[in-house]
């Protein structure tokens, strides 16, 4: 999460505050992490999301928000959703 070295917009959009202490933040690779910012960004939980689509986490112009991102629901986009939502 280095706004130096990625686009401000694209981190962003995988961005997500758990509580008033904790954020969730994914990669371009689709490796997620949690981490607690008052004790000095200690690492809480570290994964790998299944099936995430490469193309859209590195896509500014791609609408929606990761985390937040209302369900698509045209029945052509039904693989897109599972694989990010998965």
């Amino acid at each position: 999460m280095n706004p130096s070295k990625e686009k401000v917009k694209l981190i962003a959009k995988k961005f997500k505050w758990v509580d008033n202490s904790r954020i969730r933040i994914m990669n371009i690779e689709g490796f997620e992490k949690t981490v607690d910012i008052n004790d000095n960004f200690k690492e809480i939980s570290y994964c790998s999301v299944p099936m995430v689509d490469a193309a859209y986490l590195k896509d500014e112009d791609l609408p929606g928000h990761f985390y937040y991102d209302v369900s698509i629901t045209e029945e052509n986009k039904t693989k897109e959703r599972l694989q990010r939502k998965f």
